[in-house]
Formats: C-alpha cells, structure tokens, sequence
C-alpha cells in the first residue's frame, strides 16, 4: 500500500541493486558521450589544409605526381593540400620528418619503394612498421634500355653476354637509391655480375649517361625514352611492371621473358601514415583519394606522365606492401647490405 514501509531485507536488496547498476549507467553514458564526441571530431576532419612530403627534389616524376593529386583532392575533401619537398639520406630525412609530425592526419608521405629501401638496409633510424600505408595511387613503369652500341640488343641476348663476360655490363645506378636496388634484383634473377656505375641524382641523369656512352644499360620511364627509341638511339630491353606500356607496345615485360620476379620493379606511388594516426582518418583520406583517381580532369593531367593509375587500398594494398619489403629485405640480406640494425 502507499505509504507502507518495505520489509527490511528488501529495503537493503534495492539499494544494493541501485549501488551496483548505477555505476555501469554512469560508465555507459560516458562511452556514448566519448563516441559521439569522437564521431563529431572526425566528421570535421580534415578542418585545415594537410601537408604531404616528398622526400624527393621537385620536378621529378614523383613530385609531379604528388602535386597532380593535390591539386585535385582539394575537391573531394575540402582542404588545400600543400606538397612539401624534404630531401636527403636516400629519401629518409623527408622520411623521418613525418615520423616526427603530430599524429594529427595533417602530415602525410608520399614516396615510392625508397620507404621500403632505407627501412630495409637499417637507415631509417625507425622500423618499417612505424609506417602504415594508406594507399596506393599509380605509378610509372621502369624499362630496361641499352645504349645505341651495345654488344646486345634483347634482354636475353644482354643476360647471354653478360653471363660470358662477368662484370662487363656497365649498368648505371645511383648508389643505394630504387634502381640500385633494381639492379641488384636483375643480379639475382639472371644471374648477370653487373659492374655498377654511380650515376647520382636518381633515374633522370640515366639517360645523358646512356646517351654518352658512359653506361651499357640503365632503368628509365617510357615517358623519358619513347622519342629515343623511335629514332634508334636507346634500344629498349624489356619493361619492369605488370603489363605492357601503351608508348612501347612491342616492348615484353621481364615476366614475358620468363622473370616473374621482376615483375614488380615498377615505381608505385604510395600516401603513408604514422601507425598511430587513427584508422578511421585514414580511411577518410584513403576514400577521398580513391574519388580523385577517377576525376576526368586530373587523369587527362596524368597522360603525359603515365598510364598507370591503378588505385589500391586497405588489405590489398597492405598485402602489397608486406610482399614487397620481404623482397626487399631478401635483397638486403643478400648482398650484405645491412648498415645498422633496423
């Protein structure tokens, strides 16, 4: 009845129930809280412009990609994007630079295999892992050209002679850099002792050295080379990437000729994040760029540079990477090329 009192082992059961559960409703109420807190600051992201590094010189084929993309993302995700050029230590100042921003989704990298490289030979001054890649967003093919000259005008007729002659192949290189290391990969699918010419500055001073006679062979992009090979000047040996280039259409791919593991020695351009940038930042970022490969405006940019714009994200683009660091790790390991510990 109204009014009438509670027995008093009922009285202290209710108000152990109140003691138990109104913790847990208070708990409960401040985890929705936190989501929605959370959702709200990621719904406003990104709320000022972000900022990507190339640890590159600009004007390369790399930086001219990276502000292709920025100059079209803004579109898509509302802010300007500042391309930021932070060079040395084979790429791993620019690197580390990012290693060393907030971890805020307002600082970005992007670069290409060379991430994999220092990481690999121990001169990151970080782990691999400190890393997480975002996406992947094109890339440009590297093909295997010999100068107008050379006692070999194939790619099997280079291996042939360069297996009977051991160290006879001048193969230009920058020293430590990506087509030092495609080089070596070339070593250990073929079999061929190249004798290694430091040709600095990366693949653009690849060429005038070709052209010069300085060097037998050299890796360049169809793009610097197709006017070349048209007139006689560089023979093209074989194509480093995933199908045949629409500028050399007669030119094999090393999987054609039977190397399968120089399938892969494309230069694929990759956005990179601290590991603890949140996911769901990245994934944001990942979307939006996905929505910028495919704008009409930025992929007629794109035609004179390369018709690679294959877009790849989350656990195919993980997969990827994964696969090519433990070759690159393999080739490491290989030609003792370890500086540090990683």
């Amino acid at each position: 009845m109204l009014g009438e009192k509670r027995p008093e082992r009922e009285f202290w059961l209710w108000h152990r129930e109140r003691a138990v559960t109104a913790p847990r409703r208070a708990l409960a109420a401040l985890a929705a809280l936190a989501l929605l807190w959370s959702g709200m600051a990621h719904a406003a992201y990104p709320d000022r412009p972000i900022t990507v590094v190339v640890p590159n010189q600009a004007g390369g084929p790399l930086d001219l990609m990276a502000r292709i993309i920025a100059k079209t993302l803004p579109r898509y995700i509302g802010q300007k994007v500042i391309v930021k050029n932070i060079v040395g230590g084979g790429t791993a100042v620019g690197d580390r630079a990012v290693l060393n921003a907030p971890a805020d989704g307002y600082t970005f990298l992007f670069i290409h295999q060379p991430l994999m490289e220092v990481a690999a030979e121990g001169i990151l001054g970080a782990k691999f892992t400190d890393f997480v890649p975002v996406a992947r967003t094109g890339g440009i093919d590297q093909i295997y050209v010999a100068r107008k000259g050379a006692p070999f005008d194939s790619f099997k007729g280079m291996v042939d002679w360069g297996k009977d002659h051991p160290g006879g192949v001048r193969n230009g290189v920058a020293l430590m850099a990506n087509n030092h290391f495609v080089a070596l990969a070339v070593t250990q699918a073929t079999g061929v002792k190249f004798k290694l010419i430091n040709v600095p500055g990366g693949g653009g001073p690849i060429l005038p050295a070709l052209l010069s006679d300085q060097i037998d062979v050299g890796f360049v992009a169809p793009e610097e080379v197709v006017a070349y090979a048209k007139t006689g000047k560089i023979v093209p040996l074989a194509l480093f990437g995933t199908q045949r280039n629409k500028l050399l259409p007669n030119l094999p791919t090393a999987k054609e000729l039977g190397y399968p593991a120089l399938g892969n020695l494309d230069v694929s351009a990759y956005w990179w994040a601290r590991k603890d940038v949140p996911l769901q930042i990245r994934n944001t970022l990942a979307d939006k760029l996905e929505q910028t490969m495919q704008d009409p405006e930025l992929r007629k940019d794109f035609e004179h540079l390369t018709d690679d714009l294959g877009f790849t994200k989350g656990e195919a683009l993980q997969h990827d990477v994964d696969a090519r660091y433990a070759a690159y790790e393999k080739l490491v390991d290989t030609f003792n090329m370890r500086r540090a510990a990683k």
